[in-house]
């Protein structure tokens, strides 16, 4: 524990490894199609091809079945998956892709455990900002302090 100079009570330091798996995991769940690729991979198989996957997604995102996705659609929801969502689905270490088998992974991650977790990954897009908001540390304390206090704060 350390004092903070500018707040005046204690605060725990955290490690800055803990901090950026803390952002890392609050980046995915702020990320409405990252959601969406682990309500896939827990609601239907915890392995599944990229394809697959990708078929699943653009049928999610675009609210249409399965078996009618744009090509164009698939395409772009496909780069996207390789280039961006999988990899820092990856970083956050919930999931593995391979290249070479063309799939994805869901690993044993204690955030999917948690029932507040399950909940945002339903599809629910008022999440996507207070999530977003709350990857900062500097929010997360503000929002702290001001659930923690009886009266409203003032600005002196």
């Amino acid at each position: 524990m350390t004092i903070n100079s500018t707040i005046p009570y204690w605060t725990p330091t955290h490690s800055a490894d803990t901090e950026r798996r803390l952002r890392d995991c609050l980046a995915v769940l702020a990320n409405r199609r990252q959601r969406a690729i682990l309500r896939v991979l827990t609601d239907y198989a915890p392995s599944l091809p990229i394809a697959e996957l990708v078929t699943r997604l653009v049928a999610i995102e675009r609210e249409t079945p399965t078996a009618s996705p744009s090509p164009a659609d698939h395409t772009a929801v496909e780069i996207s998956l390789t280039h961006v969502d999988l990899p820092q689905l990856a970083a956050a270490q919930f999931v593995t892709a391979s290249r070479e088998t063309s799939t994805v992974n869901l690993l044993d991650h204690p955030l999917l455990d948690d029932p507040h977790v399950e909940r945002l990954m339903a599809r629910d897009d008022v999440w996507d900002e207070r999530i977003a908001v709350m990857a900062v540390e500097r929010h997360r304390l503000i929002r702290a302090l001001l659930a923690d206090s009886p009266e409203p704060l003032h600005r002196d």
